[in-house]
């Protein structure tokens, strides 16, 4: 199946995520306490340049991977 194949990683991501936060607040938990109270120009800019980052990287590999086979690493 496919959980104990990808067991150990979300182990491994959920540690790292709490040794490297500390208890420290994260960017989506941010985002939805100020989302509660009012939506600000800069947390739509955030938004913004998050779904811009992300369209830049689907593009990107879906190029990559539309070259030849020999020049693909997909």
């Amino acid at each position: 199946m496919t959980l104990p194949s990808i067991g150990p990683a979300i182990i491994s991501s959920v540690i790292v995520a709490l040794v490297i936060m500390g208890g420290k607040e994260t960017l989506p938990m941010m985002i939805w306490a100020n989302l509660k109270y009012v939506l600000t120009p800069s947390l739509t800019a955030m938004a913004s340049l998050v779904i811009v980052i992300v369209i830049v990287i689907v593009i990107v590999i879906t190029f990559a991977c539309i070259l030849p086979a020999e020049y693909c690493r997909c």
